[in-house]
């Protein structure tokens, strides 16, 4: 009896070694797309199984997708929708609980997708949680030499889709805030455009109105008062201001675009 109970012992320890070399490879993993197929080669491997799929749920349609797999068609892949409640994988999504089926031929939740594919009965289906919520579905059948599903099969795949859900979690986090990155990036870049564009549509009309001021001032145009002198002088000064502000507009953007030539030069 105690020999047994050792080497079931020195089972669970070689699965937890295992489990959190998966779970440092697996949150390691920043990508969503490699993050997921990441987390089905390491199943299939700990667990020894052919058949993986990883299911996501889109919350505003109420259904899970195959968003990665393998053992699994192409065309299964691509066109497979579970709405929430139905079948295996929306039963455990709409439950939140972990599922063993001994006997799928027995179950009227499964409904075989591909026939001959299946070379066992017993199928595992564990929901997939970050911050309480379901967001997908991991399943696996098909155990190598055709053995059933026992409950340490559903306590160690159970273990792998909390870090599995933590790891997705960060993945889309990731490519949340590239995207992000990327729109402020474009943002910035429309901005500059827009500075440099009414920078350039501004300083045309002040150069015209300066050349003419200056025509006004050197009385070229005829004898001005001494108070049109003034108020020519203000405009000026009003106008060379404003072309001061439109060249510090154009700096500040060059400055930001990195696109700014510094030269030295003695004073």
């Amino acid at each position: 009896m105690s020999k047994f109970k050792t080497q079931g012992t020195k089972k669970k320890i070689q699965w937890l070694e295992t489990l959190y070399e998966i779970t440092r490879d697996v949150n390691s993993t920043l990508g969503l797309k490699k993050c997921l197929k990441t987390i089905v080669e390491k199943t299939s491997n700990l667990l020894n199984v052919d058949r993986v799929s990883l299911m996501l749920l889109d919350k505003k349609k109420r259904e899970l997708t195959i968003e990665c797999a393998t053992g699994i068609s192409n065309h299964v892949i691509k066109n497979a929708r579970v709405k929430l409640g139905q079948g295996v994988s929306g039963w455990v999504a709409k439950k939140g609980k972990p599922l063993l089926i001994n006997d799928i031929s027995k179950d009227k939740r499964f409904r075989p997708r591909e026939k001959g594919r299946y070379y066992t009965r017993s199928l595992l289906s564990v929901p997939l949680k970050a911050r309480r919520e379901v967001i997908g579905v991991l399943n696996i059948n098909n155990k190598a030499k055709k053995q059933i599903f026992n409950k340490d099969d559903l306590d160690l795949l159970s273990a792998l889709a909390n870090e599995a859900s933590i790891a997705i979690a960060n993945a889309r986090l990731y490519e949340e805030l590239l995207f992000a990155n990327e729109r402020l990036k474009e943002l910035d870049r429309l901005r500059s455009e827009f500075v440099a564009n009414v920078s350039h549509e501004l300083s045309t009309p002040l150069a015209t109105c300066r050349y003419f001021v200056s025509i006004l001032l050197k009385e070229l145009a005829g004898t001005i008062s001494g108070q049109q002198k003034e108020y020519l002088n203000l405009m000026e000064a009003n106008i060379d201001r404003l072309t001061h502000l439109i060249n510090n507009l154009l700096s500040l953007s060059k400055i930001e675009a990195g696109k700014l030539e510094l030269k030295r030069q003695k004073t």
